[in-house]
């Protein structure tokens, strides 16, 4: 035997049992016949994987419902309630939040530590707290615990490097406190990275192959998936659509750049601007619930004005098929969604090969939560985490 076809074989098998719980858990392939169909792998190599999975309390057979017609119902596959679960734990600037899901990314649980203020010690104890009751309250296996955390980290090493806006908290590793602990696979990647990465597994951009996720907040920050897949570089770093200049002689942005859109379109910084326009003091939500003022819709629309040539610049050099908006973006009227989408596709360098969708986010402000338990669920889907 040639050298490591062993390790290749088992790889292949680890694979293709990835790939078929993934059809299962997003609800794209489930029946035999779908599945042999959907990953060309021959139906003996389908029934001995299902078959595993039944065996070990992971997949279960369910009769389809039919209302018309005659003859044997289809049998149905599904992921079990036995299944084992994962957590994800969502780091932010006023909460650290925990999640436990099933396989489906369904929420069985989740728990909250809100803040105003934060010492570099407490992200331990918080993220120890909420997962702890978490685990408290769970009889079930926990395969592993995702992170979701704003930027800028290391992903390679689980390291928070140095937020702007997070109390001056830096270097913060939080795979190795998160091991040391539970004794589980951790998988860490950027609050919007992980957002896109639930998106695309069960979300808005399911079955999307190029797409970019913008969410915006006290900052803003942006996932860009590629070939279905979240894009990450060598070094671990997150793309920054937030940081691109749209104005080279605009106000010094903490990054040290001139101009950035984050500068003119994050949550402080509409709110402060409303704020003086209108001489009242409300949080962004109230805001744009308020948008019939003509007031609040003319800085409102500045602030769509200020995402679309971000926007643009993204489109231009990554032509995706659709782009995902999220965080606090999920509180402008659609109107703001529309125009938004209608001021980019005005604007973009390819006029005559399709127009570009602009949506909000599947999971609404959960993205990134979830997007958190995601990504150690995409690691299973590739069979880089084992069930059993």
């Amino acid at each position: 035997m040639k050298k490591g076809v062993g390790k290749n074989l088992i790889t292949s098998k680890q694979y293709n049992r990835g790939l078929i719980l993934q059809l299962i858990a997003t609800d794209e392939a489930t029946s035999r016949i779908e599945l042999a169909t959907t990953t060309k792998l021959t139906k003996m190599t389908i029934t001995n994987i299902i078959s595993e999975y039944i065996e070990n309390g992971i997949v279960e057979q369910c009769e389809e419902k039919i209302t018309e017609g005659c003859g044997r119902n289809p049998i149905r596959l599904r992921i079990s309630d036995k299944a084992p679960n994962v957590i994800g734990l969502y780091i932010t600037r006023d909460k650290i939040e925990a999640v436990l899901c099933s396989l489906s990314l369904e929420i069985l649980n989740r728990k909250v530590i809100s803040f105003q203020t934060l010492k570099k010690e407490e992200v331990r104890q918080y993220s120890y707290r909420v997962i702890d009751m978490i685990l408290e309250e769970t009889d079930s296996k926990v395969l592993g615990i995702g992170v979701a955390v704003m930027g800028p980290v290391d992903i390679n090493k689980g390291i928070i490097l140095n937020p702007p806006h997070f109390f001056g908290i830096e270097n913060v590793n939080i795979t190795q406190f998160l091991e040391e602990r539970y004794g589980l696979p951790i998988v860490v990647d950027h609050d919007q990275n992980s957002a896109a990465q639930a998106e695309v597994l069960f979300g808005a951009g399911k079955n999307v192959q190029d797409f970019i996720f913008l969410g915006i907040t006290q900052g803003i920050g942006s996932g860009f998936v590629s070939d279905g897949k979240v894009f990450h570089n060598k070094m671990g770093m997150a793309s920054e659509l937030g940081h691109i200049s749209i104005d080279r002689n605009g106000k010094r942005c903490v990054c040290g750049n001139r101009g950035c859109l984050e500068m003119y379109a994050s949550v402080n910084v509409m709110e402060e601007k409303l704020c003086r326009v209108t001489g009242e003091k409300h949080t962004f939500q109230e805001f744009c619930k308020m948008r019939k003022r003509r007031d609040v819709d003319k800085v409102m629309r500045e602030m769509v004005d200020d995402i679309a040539v971000a926007v643009v610049s993204g489109i231009n050099i990554l032509h995706p098929q659709l782009v995902i908006l999220g965080n606090e973006c999920m509180d402008w009227d659609d109107q703001y969604v529309y125009l938004l989408e209608e001021k980019v596709n005005k604007e973009k360098f390819i006029q005559n090969y399709g127009r570009v969708p602009i949506r909000k986010a599947y999971f609404g402000k959960d993205s990134q939560l979830l997007g958190a338990a995601a990504n150690v669920l995409f690691q299973i889907f590739r069979g880089k985490l084992l069930l059993f």
